[in-house]
Parts: C-alpha cells; structure tokens; sequence
C-alpha cells in the first residue's frame, strides 16, 4: 500500500499490517464499542465547556447507547438546572418538548 493512499484513509504511518488487521476486525465486530468510545469523548469534551445544554446533549447520546443510573441521574440534574435557568414558562415547555428531555 502506497503512503499517499494510508495518509488520505486516516491510518497513520509506521503501523504494522498485523495492528491495522486486528483494530480493523474490531471495528467490524464490534461497532457499537466504537461508537461508545466516540461518545465518551465527546462527553468529556462537553463538560470543559461551560454549556449545560451541549453536556446533556452529549450524556443523551452514550445513555442512548449504553444506558446507566448514573448517566441517567446526570442527565435529570442537568434539566432541571437548564429549564431553572430558563426566563419563562413558554421557554420551558419548548425544553420539555424537545426530543432529549422527552427520552429522559
């Protein structure tokens, strides 16, 4: 495989055939890892921010996929911060209304 073509499928230089056989039968066999891994991320990314809405969009999205009480309990705290810090009832209804507080 020529360098050029390794750089533009996001594999990075210097892995050996066998690494890049075994991660790549791992990302077929278990995709939903992956994605788990991606979202925890992402997750940890969110909460450096100072943006409740962007976390729980994030622990909306890994309780979707692996669903846990503590996750969960993140998840009701942040609403009722987010819709405590909303100036009225109509803004809160539309919170409520919205697919993530809805999942919840």
């Amino acid at each position: 495989m020529h360098p050029d073509h390794l750089r533009f499928t996001g594999l990075p230089f210097g892995r050996d055939d066998h690494h890049v056989g075994v991660r790549g039968r791992h990302h077929i066999a278990d995709p939903a890892a992956d994605a788990i891994v991606d979202a925890r991320a992402a997750l940890d990314a969110a909460r450096r921010t100072v943006d409740p809405a962007l976390q729980l969009a994030a622990i909306a999205v890994l309780l979707d996929l692996e669903g846990s009480d503590d996750l969960a309990e993140q998840a009701r705290t942040l609403c009722d911060r987010i819709r405590a810090a909303l100036p009225n009832e109509a803004m809160r209804q539309r919170f409520d209304a919205t697919d993530v507080v809805r999942r919840l």
